[in-house]
């Protein structure tokens, strides 16, 4: 056998190799592709809404926008989604250069069908490191990207996908922090849930339902008791101001 052909059977088997890895990613890949088609279609076709509109406003306030984040009377929600917001219209703004109306909100509200195409991926993530079924795990990520519910909230310039894809990042590193005890996904889950409560006020719901779970399931988890209560207590140290 020449050197040329031992080069081009490493080779071939190099790209099988390849192809063999990707194949099991190729149907979730799919289902987020039609998750995204749905979410895209007609997304800057309405104009922006009441709330929508308000959320825009106050993100775009130059003077005191700190205080009017925080401002009760301006502002009744956590202020992470309108430093968010801030950050993504003036991104938006760099190529909003003499677009129609309906474009300018397609760029607007394309922040929250991002991370709602994002959820899709996540929550099979999620789905597949809780019940380890490839196929339920599937079924959970097609059943979410073509729910009118979800194709919904990923059109409204609001906190909601947002939040949607923090709960899912959170549920997957609670649920591997507990089983494989890793220092990475203690701290991802600490972050995560501290930003949440910055961004919505019924993360409070979501966190003490995930403490429940870990109380539920004390026996088989007994020795991560430690690092759970030292990072819910960062968690709390975190959103007290």
């Amino acid at each position: 056998m020449t050197k040329e052909t031992a080069l081009g059977h490493k080779n071939a088997n190099w790209s099988q190799k390849k192809r063999s890895c990707a194949l099991p990613y190729i149907p979730i890949i799919l289902i987020t592709l039609i998750g995204a088609a749905l979410r895209l279609y007609n997304l800057g076709e309405a104009s922006l809404w009441y709330d929508e509109a308000g959320s825009l406003y106050l993100a775009n306030q130059h003077a005191d926008f700190t205080l009017a984040s925080l401002a009760p009377d301006k502002n009744t929600e956590p202020p992470l989604f309108l430093y968010i917001a801030r950050g993504w219209s003036a991104l938006a703004g760099l190529f909003d250069l003499g677009l129609t109306s309906q474009a300018s909100d397609f760029l607007i509200r394309l922040l929250p069908c991002l991370a709602g195409i994002a959820c899709i991926p996540l929550l099979y993530a999620v789905t597949l490191v809780i019940t380890t079924d490839k196929r339920v795990a599937l079924l959970a990520a097609l059943l979410y990207s073509v729910s009118p519910f979800q194709v919904y909230y990923a059109h409204e310039f609001r906190a909601h996908t947002l939040y949607t894809a923090m709960c899912l990042a959170t549920a997957y590193c609670a649920v591997n922090a507990l089983r494989n005890n890793t220092l990475r996904h203690w701290s991802a889950m600490t972050i995560l849930m501290a930003a949440m409560m910055y961004l919505h006020y019924s993360a409070l719901w979501f966190i003490a339902a995930l403490n429940a779970y870990g109380l539920l399931t004390f026996k088989t988890h007994r020795p991560r008791l430690r690092p759970w209560i030292f990072s819910q207590s960062t968690v709390l140290i975190l959103i007290v101001p």
